[in-house]
């Protein structure tokens, strides 16, 4: 076998790899990927904060999440986890789903 007869397979692995490390980056949730729910999540974070009247840093202070983490989460570059989702919806006197379905 010559390397000509192995180049299917070489490109076919390389590009699982690819498609691998393409879902990585940007996992699909359902119908929305990983980016868009950021997005999304932060869009309505800022809403709810607005409603109440409420800055990023007043988060903060009742939520014990630090400011940076918080401003992750409203400039869409972080995630919360389940327990910090609802401390923030508890300050917020919202359900997390509030905060989260938007698909």
């Amino acid at each position: 076998m010559n390397n000509f007869d192995k180049a299917p397979a070489l490109c076919k692995k390389y590009k699982d790899e690819i498609v691998k490390l393409l879902e990585k980056e940007d996992k699909v949730i359902g119908k929305i990927t990983e980016t868009d729910w950021r997005i999304e999540f932060a869009m309505s974070l800022r809403r709810k904060l607005k409603e109440k009247g409420m800055s990023q840093r007043d988060l903060c202070f009742i939520t014990g999440i630090s400011p940076t983490t918080i401003h992750g989460y409203a400039t869409a570059k972080r995630i919360p986890n389940a327990y910090n989702l609802t401390l923030i919806a508890n300050a917020l006197e919202c359900s997390s789903s509030d905060l989260t379905c938007f698909v």
